[in-house]
Formats: structure tokens, C-alpha cells, sequence
């Protein structure tokens, strides 16, 4: 038996991405766009979603140089007392 799908609005596309479900929350913003596409909260919750995506796609940091020994936060060298 399959389970009925929970009717779109922004209260649930907000806890799927509180919850880390990205794509379920943007197809949830979309479907009420679609009915209804001066939604207010959807359209924040896609711009929102498309907004973090572009903040992930920031290039990472240089690794870390691995004959660099880790700093002490008392400022001495690592290893000495």
C-alpha cells in the first residue's frame, strides 16, 4: 500500500530543509510555485536553496602543508615544555 504524498506547503518544505533533505524541499518550493507562483515563502525557500548552492560551490582551502608542524595556542612549538 503506498503512502499519500503530504499536500506542499512552505511549513513543510522549510522542515525538509531544516532536516538537510535539499532536493525533497525543492520539489516541494517548486510544486507550490507552480500553483501558485507569487508564493512569497516558496519563493524564498528556492532562492534560499539556490543561494546555498552557489556558497558550496566556493573552492575549497589549499590542504594544509603536511611537513608544517600544528601551532600551540600558548605560541611554544609542538612537543617542547
Amino acid at each position: 500500500m503506498t503512502r499519500p504524498r503530504p499536500a506542499p506547503t512552505v511549513t513543510l518544505g522549510r522542515l525538509y530543509l531544516a532536516q538537510g533533505h535539499r532536493r525533497e524541499a525543492a520539489e516541494i518550493f517548486e510544486q507550490i510555485l507552480r500553483a501558485d507562483p507569487r508564493n512569497p515563502g516558496a519563493r524564498e525557500g528556492l532562492e534560499g536553496l539556490r543561494g546555498k548552492a552557489a556558497a558550496k560551490r566556493v573552492p575549497p582551502r589549499p590542504a594544509r602543508d603536511p611537513d608544517r608542524r600544528p601551532e600551540n595556542p600558548r605560541g611554544q612549538a609542538a612537543g617542547k615544555r
